[in-house]
């Protein structure tokens, strides 16, 4: 029915935006406990470390397609909340897989290809230089947030190939930051 295709629509937003497994049945979505949910109501991952001596941290592109239902990414998902933590100034972006594609096409790069629950992110390893410039410079990022110690980026999910971003702010080697992604999650949902 229509509000198991929500729910999907709904799970596949927050699974493939960095690629976490740990969301990634509609069973296991529907059973997670509500004292996961942080102080703005905000249904959260657990906190993972993310390192990489490379420039930057990338994930799998998320293909968002609502079939005209973006009503259901407003409804039902609402705003997607990524928390970092780090003791250098880092940044967080999100931005259209294609521009993060060309921004970063030819720069050395960890790939998150495996998250779960129990462990650390594995990466796909891809070869290459220096960023052409820091991400902060560049114009086409969704949302993003940067800084020293706790930030937190907010973005509204629409339809498009979407990709998210971890870098030093200067654009510099070896990166460490711990994440935890969620949303909104409409309470209908539980």
């Amino acid at each position: 029915g229509g509000a198991g295709r929500v729910v999907l629509i709904v799970v596949g937003v927050v699974t493939a935006l960095l690629s976490l497994a740990l969301l990634a049945g509609g069973a296991a979505l529907v059973v997670v406990d509500q004292t996961q949910r942080d102080d703005d109501g905000f249904l959260m991952s657990p906190t993972q470390d993310f390192v990489s001596p490379t420039y930057a941290i990338v994930s799998e592109s998320a293909d968002i397609d609502s079939d005209g239902g973006e009503w259901a990414l407003d409804t039902f998902l609402g705003t997607v909340r990524i928390r970092s933590e780090s003791d250098r100034p880092l940044f967080v972006g999100i931005a259209p897989a294609a521009e993060v594609d060309r921004y970063l096409g030819d720069v050395e790069r960890d790939v998150v290809d495996d998250l779960d629950s129990s462990g650390d992110p594995e990466y796909a390893r891809r070869p290459g230089d220096a960023p052409p410039a820091a991400p902060g410079t560049q114009a086409f990022w969704a949302a993003s947030s940067s800084g020293v110690g706790e930030q937190t980026l907010e973005w509204d999910p629409e339809d498009g190939d979407w990709r998210a971003v971890v870098m030093n702010e200067d654009a510099t080697r070896d990166m460490a930051a711990d994440m935890s992604i969620g949303a909104e999650l409409d309470s209908v949902l539980w």
